[in-house]
């Protein structure tokens, strides 16, 4: 039995429990601290990338303004040594080499310094080995050709040197627009780390990509394949910004697979872009070495307030169990003292409560076994017949019952009504268990049952749900009425005769109360009035009659002197007619000899008067 009582409950029985349901319910406190406590974190982390994303972008800004500074310096000087070579005096080769030679020595970047005649023929150049060399088909050299004053080509590799080159050309004209000539910068670009230099920290740089996505060079410098140099297609978030639009984005570098925040400024005269970007991991490192302690911190507070909080939980759900199994042993009937040990002063006060319950229940048990014998006393000295029944079968019956059916007690109990056979007619059986299935209690069911002997007698069935022994039952409580129904078979047999005895007389017979109203009439005077039965009842004696008032004179002198004979009167037909009667009339009395009212009789005598 104790076994029974400690059995481990299912999960889905633990969390309707005591202890489940404050397990709930600190959870329900829990929850949404964490969560709120998770968002704020998040939102630290996110406004910290957001920042280090703008930084970069800032740099980027910077980058691109560095070098656009640098393509204007540059155009300038090709602007000057344009003019130069074209001036009105003719200049001898040895000075123009001498120029190209110190313009280039002045820029480090440059690789060569190209002067290209209208054809897009090289006719000099700081690298003595390029003179000769035909760039007609050269994008640099068609777009002057096309108009334009000066341009910057993409990303290439040279025919001379097979490096990584980008040229920056400047086309001279004279005053009529006649193209003279094309001053062609060949920029290196592994050499321009003085351009776009911007120290950071470690594993942070700045890059340059041309207007076909092609990374030009980066700060601190990195080894890329020609095929690693296409941004466009490892990094396409990098079209927005060479539409136009600066960007900030964190992407996978194409290198290492680690994530980076970037961010991209275009270089708006030429359609590049500059580019500053960080690892994510090194960017983010100061505010994660802030958040994880914490974090961790917060989640060890939490769940050592939830521990303490199940210990706790512990303390009010044991008691609750201590009580729960001594309650089952009470049910049993053990004798047991409820109490409990420790837990909450409610817990205390609850057993205290359970233990003066527990004593009111020894009480009303003794008492209940006092009552019990009451009730089979009155139930056996009852002259009504008894049946107790419970939910298969009879209980108990009493000496009437025996009396009515002819059952002894030890032939009764423990079987069924139907058992003993005692329905005579299964219909009102059946009407009777419809009766109960939808209701506790049935009243005055009439029905017909039989006998041991087999006689038929006529019983009125009540029928109470009641509480006996710890038991449902039901009290059946026989009311025989076989001699009363033959008395009242009897009165409904004379009543049928007396009825047909009036209604076959040819005299209109008719009743009247005291207050002058018709109770009765028989077809007669139905026809010698020429109103219908349900008319006449209950309407005044006199209306139907030429004199009222003798009428009237005539019924209330019945009712004092006890009859009247011959009392000539004439009765109105509706149709006008009157027929002339002569009233007999006399008192009827009730079973005290009190007088209810009159029966009176006309006998026409219309033919007697012709």
């Amino acid at each position: 039995m104790e076994a029974n009582a400690t059995t481990r409950a299912t999960p889905a029985e633990f969390w309707k429990s005591v202890q489940g349901n404050l397990i709930l319910l600190l959870l329900l406190l829990l929850i949404p601290t964490i969560l709120v406590q998770a968002y704020i974190y998040h939102d630290r982390f996110e406004t910290r990338r957001a920042k280090e994303l703008q930084a970069n972008l800032e740099v980027a800004r910077a980058t691109a303004s560095n070098f656009e500074s640098f393509l204007q310096n540059i155009v300038d000087c090709e602007l000057v040594i344009g003019l130069a070579l074209t001036g009105s005096e003719p200049m001898s080769d040895q000075d123009r080499d001498r120029i190209l030679d110190q313009f280039q020595a002045t820029n480090r970047e440059l690789r060569a310094v190209l002067w290209l005649n209208p054809r897009g023929l090289t006719i000099a150049s700081s690298l003595r080995t390029s003179i000769g060399l035909d760039v007609s088909d050269r994008s640099y050299y068609q777009a002057v050709v096309a108009g334009r004053d000066w341009t910057v080509s993409e990303l290439f590799l040279g025919r001379v040197t097979a490096d990584p080159t980008f040229v920056i050309s400047r086309g001279i004209r004279n005053e009529r627009g006649e193209l003279l000539g094309v001053v062609a910068a060949a920029v290196a670009s592994d050499r321009l780390d003085r351009v776009i230099r911007i120290d950071r920290s470690e594993g942070a740089g700045v890059s340059l990509v041309d207007h076909k996505g092609m990374h030009v060079h980066r700060y601190p410098a990195t080894e890329f394949t020609w095929e690693q140099r296409n941004w466009l297609k490892s990094y396409p978030v990098i079209e927005n910004a060479l539409n136009g639009k600066e960007v900030t984005s964190r992407v996978t570098s194409a290198l290492t697979s680690k994530k980076r925040l970037v961010g991209f400024a275009p270089v708006s005269s030429i359609g590049w872009v500059a580019a500053a970007s960080r690892p994510e991991e090194d960017a983010m490192a100061e505010i994660t070495s802030v958040l994880v302690p914490q974090t961790v911190l917060f989640l060890m507070v939490t769940l050592a307030a939830f521990c303490g909080a199940l210990l706790l939980s512990r303390s009010i759900s044991t008691p609750i169990k201590q009580l729960r199994n001594q309650a089952l042993q009470f049910g049993r009937g053990e004798n047991v003292v409820p109490g409990v040990s420790s837990g909450p002063s409610e817990l205390k006060d609850l057993a205290k409560v359970f233990q003066e319950m527990a004593e009111k229940v020894r009480s009303r048990e003794f008492e209940l076994l006092e009552s019990e014998e009451k009730f089979r006393t009155l139930f056996h000295s009852v002259p009504e017949p008894l049946a107790l029944r419970g939910e298969a079968s009879i209980l108990e019956v009493n000496e009437a019952f025996c009396g009515l059916l002819g059952f002894s007690q030890d032939e009764a109990i423990g079987k069924t009504f139907a058992e003993l056979g005692i329905w005579s007619d299964l219909n009102e059986r059946n009407q009777l268990l419809g009766y109960l299935a939808s209701n506790t209690e049935v009243s005055d069911f009439e029905c017909h049952l039989r006998t041991k002997s087999g006689e038929i007698k006529t019983v009125v069935l009540s029928i109470k749900a009641v509480d006996r022994e710890k038991q449902q039952g039901m009290l059946v409580i026989f009311r025989d009425i076989t001699e009363w129904k033959r008395v009242e078979e009897a009165l409904h047999a004379t009543s049928r005769y007396a009825r047909s005895l009036i209604e076959a007389s040819v005299d209109p017979l008719v009743t009247i109360s005291p207050d002058g109203k018709i109770t009765d009439v028989n077809a007669a005077t139905e026809t010698v009035t020429g109103y219908d039965r349900n008319h006449l009842i209950w309407t005044d004696f006199s209306d139907y009659f030429t004199q009222p008032e003798e009428a009237r004179a005539g019924y209330q002198a019945v009712f004092q002197e006890g009859a009247v004979r011959d009392y000539p009167l004439e009765i109105q037909h509706r149709d006008g007619h009157a027929t002339s009667v002569l009233y007999n009339a006399s008192v009827y009395r009730d079973e005290e000899g009190q007088i209810v009212g009159v029966f009176a009789a006309a006998r026409d005598i219309t033919e007697r008067k012709r």
